[in-house]
């Protein structure tokens, strides 16, 4: 209700018409109006050319990825890559469904730049696992050692 109040008094919207169904509160029907149109095409042109830094819960996660023994990281990873694969399986279904629906794919754009957001991450995350498991990441012997068991700590 804030937002709708403040786009309202910024003239963006306006209330079209008030309707009541059966004993449902009062629903109010809002329109954009011209200032609002050019709002939006300003904003939306904005988003569309500039690259912004967004900033990506994934990558805090692998800025301290080092936090974690490497044999956990390397099941989370795992965990990560079926996640990924089933999600990848979920959109690729989707998207043949709408296709054979005949939605053009102007509707679905967002849908494919997800999917291969999601095809990227799931190369990076796949090449990153083998090499940890692989032992060829630069560091493998220095984040090993600070898990290593110390001398005489065996019991």
């Amino acid at each position: 209700y804030s937002v709708i109040g403040s786009l309202e008094k910024r003239g963006l919207i306006t209330a079209r018409e008030t309707m009541r169904e059966g004993r449902r509160p009062e629903r109010t029907i809002y329109g954009i109006t011209a200032d609002g149109e050019r709002e939006l095409v300003d904003w939306l042109s904005v988003l569309v050319a500039r690259p912004a830094k967004e900033y990506l819960r994934f990558e805090a996660a692998l800025s301290l990825l080092g936090s974690l023994p490497p044999e956990d990281a390397v099941a989370l990873l795992k965990e990560r890559i079926d996640r990924l694969a089933i999600d990848l399986s979920t959109m690729r279904a989707t998207r043949a469904h709408v296709e054979q629906l005949g939605l053009p794919r102007l509707f679905m754009v967002e849908t494919e730049y997800l999917e291969a957001l999601h095809e990227a991450e799931l190369a990076f995350v796949q090449k990153l696992t083998d090499d940890i498991e692989g032992g060829s990441l630069e560091g493998m012997d220095l984040w090993r050692s600070l898990y290593a068991p110390e001398q005489g700590d065996e019991g």
